[in-house]
């Protein structure tokens, strides 16, 4: 099968998803829904080991900190300024302040993703809640379903035919 075709396909198969999400609105909402709490889910899981990670990096962070103290040269210059020709035994404190700002930045990093996957899953949840139709919790699981078994036949009629017939099941 040649590139082009399988890119034809791919774009048709794109498009037959983009038009099922729009005609079938209760289904989107289902989809939020469900994508939402899973990755709500998710990001707090993942805080609550990233909080550890946090904590655990920060004492590791202050004690190479104070190791770098304990290693700056004693002879009056700023600690951050580098000594030329000293080499690297005359800047090992820099070394230690380097390693305890990539030990703070990689917790700090790790917890601020495992947030914006809370808060996104927390946002996407609530915009697919508000959609929903009263009660919202009603059809939910069978909504998904139904969704997802006609995404299902779209991903299969695209792999198995060349031309898109363009209609939905």
């Amino acid at each position: 099968m040649k590139a082009a075709e399988q890119l034809a396909r791919g774009r048709r198969l794109i498009r037959d998803l983009r038009t099922r999400l729009q005609g079938d609105p209760a289904g989107r909402s289902a989809a939020k829904v469900t994508l939402g709490a899973g990755l709500t889910a998710l990001g707090v899981l993942w805080g609550v080991g990233d909080a550890a990670t946090l904590l655990v990096g920060g004492l590791i962070a202050a004690g190479l900190v104070v190791l770098g103290r304990q290693l700056e040269p004693a002879d009056g210059l700023p600690p951050l300024s580098l000594r030329h020709g000293e080499g690297l035994h005359g800047h090992r404190h820099l070394i230690a302040y380097a390693a305890a700002l990539a030990v703070a930045g990689y917790a700090l990093v790790n917890m601020v993703a495992s947030l914006a996957l809370a808060i996104g899953g927390a946002l996407l949840l609530r915009a697919g809640w508000a959609e929903r139709t009263d009660p919202p919790s009603r059809g939910l699981v069978t909504d998904v379903q139904r969704l997802l078994q006609g995404a299902e036949r779209d991903v299969r009629r695209a792999l198995t035919q060349a031309p898109a017939s363009g209609r939905h099941d």
